[in-house]
């Protein structure tokens, strides 16, 4: 089928799909605006419980523990939503992987140098032959096939994202803090011109009284 390309790119391409497929399901199946504010509010509870819990306060306790007891629907909230893209996310897998395995048999990449690869295969958890797989756990390899590959392609279009955005995230506060200053200097700026504009008046209509009463 796919014997007129070279495999390196289209298993790229395919790692690259199902990158921009995946977090298409992220956007659209999980509230990120949600998720922060739940993430916010449980960090401000853990703060206030070991503040609590050093400064020996148990009324403070007490209403955190409360406040913990109504919190814990939103963790159960922002897990049932974080485990969503999953449910499409592994059905897709079981298909994806062996089609890779079937239609690229005998493609290989050498790199120069090893990576950790913490799970080559699953075989284990059906054999129980959970002993040999920690041995030498994790595994190092530089010798990959199809779908070795497929995952190290969807780890660099990860981390390339993540990069980009938080550049763009950097200049784009850095552009904010540069307008919100300038915007400032203005404000102050027509603030003295206002104040001098005040005062011009009472001076002219004070020139005005000396004038007629001489």
């Amino acid at each position: 089928m796919f014997n007129e390309f070279d495999p390196l790119y289209v298993i790229s391409a395919i790692a690259l799909v199902y990158y921009c497929a995946y977090q298409f399901m992220l956007d659209k199946l999980v509230d990120k605006k949600r998720v922060k504010q739940i993430q916010e509010e449980s960090k401000r509870l853990q703060k206030e419980l070991s503040s609590a819990t050093k400064e020996h306060d148990e009324k403070k306790l007490e209403q955190i523990n409360k406040e913990y007891e109504q919190f814990l629907p939103k963790m159960m909230e922002m897990s049932f939503m974080q485990l969503k893209p999953l449910i499409i996310i592994i059905p897709a897998l079981a298909i994806l992987t062996p089609f890779l395995y079937d239609n690229f048999r005998g493609f290989e990449i050498v790199f120069p140098f090893y990576l950790p690869v913490f799970v080559q295969s699953f075989h284990f958890l059906f054999s129980f032959d959970f002993a040999s797989f920690f041995a030498d756990f994790p595994h190092w390899r530089n010798l990959f096939g199809p779908v070795g590959w497929f995952w190290i392609c969807v780890l660099l279009f990860s981390l390339s994202v993540s990069l980009i955005r938080s550049l763009y995230n950097k200049v784009k506060e850095q552009i904010d803090a540069k307008k919100q200053t300038a915007s400032t200097g203005v404000a102050d700026d027509c603030k003295k011109v206002d104040i001098n504009s005040c005062v011009k008046p009472e001076l002219n209509t004070g020139v005005v009284q000396d004038t007629k009463t001489n």
